[in-house]
C-alpha cells in the first residue's frame, strides 16, 4: 500500500475503514488498489495454500487418512444423540455441554474414555482434545443438531 500511495485505513484495516477513510474521501486516495490488491491475494492464498494441503497431505478437519467416508456407516437422526452420549463415555462422564458455531464443546470428568471412530460414525469431520477434561467435536453447520441431540440424550436439554 506504502509502494501504490494508498492512503486508506485506520488501526483495523477492515471494510468500515475502506469505506470511510477511502471511498467516501474520492479516488485520491486510490482506494481502488486495496479492491484489486485484495483480489489477487485471495487468489495468490487460495492456490498457495491448496497446493501445500495437498502436496504435504496436512490434517485438517475432513481431511482424515483413517476414514475415506464409504466404509463407516452413518448414523440414524434418531439415534444421533445416544451415539454421542455412547462415544463419550455416557451421562456419568459429562460435566458440560455447549457449541460454537462448528464445534459440539464439551467438559468431561475424562476425555481418554472418547470412542473417536464412533463419533465420526455421527458425522463429525474431526475431534481436537484440548486437555484431558475438555474435548471439541468438529460438526460444521450440523453442530446444533448435535448438540440439541446430546442434551436431550443426556437428560440436560433446557
Amino acid at each position: 500500500m506504502s509502494l501504490l500511495q494508498v492512503g486508506v485505513g485506520n488501526a483495523g484495516g477492515g471494510f468500515v475503514d475502506l469505506f470511510i477513510f477511502g471511498i467516501l474521501q474520492g479516488t485520491y486516495t486510490k482506494w481502488y488498489f486495496c479492491v484489486i490488491l485484495g483480489i489477487v491475494y485471495f487468489f495468490a492464498y487460495f492456490f498457495v495454500f491448496k497446493y501445500v494441503i495437498e502436496k504435504k497431505n496436512l490434517k485438517t478437519p475432513g481431511r482424515d487418512v483413517e476414514d475415506s467416508g464409504d466404509d463407516v456407516l452413518q448414523v440414524e437422526a434418531s439415534e444421533l444423540g445416544t451415539t454421542i452420549l455412547k462415544a463419550i463415555g455416557g451421562k456419568e462422564n459429562i460435566r458440560d455441554i455447549d457449541n460454537c458455531i462448528s464445534r459440539l464443546r464439551l467438559i468431561l470428568n475424562d476425555t481418554s474414555v472418547v470412542d473417536e471412530a464412533a463419533l465420526k460414525t455421527t458425522g463429525s469431520l474431526g475431534i481436537i482434545r484440548i486437555n484431558e477434561n475438555n474435548i471439541q467435536v468438529v460438526y460444521g453447520p450440523k453442530v446444533e443438531e448435535a448438540t440439541h441431540a446430546l442434551k436431550q440424550a443426556a437428560g440436560t436439554y433446557k
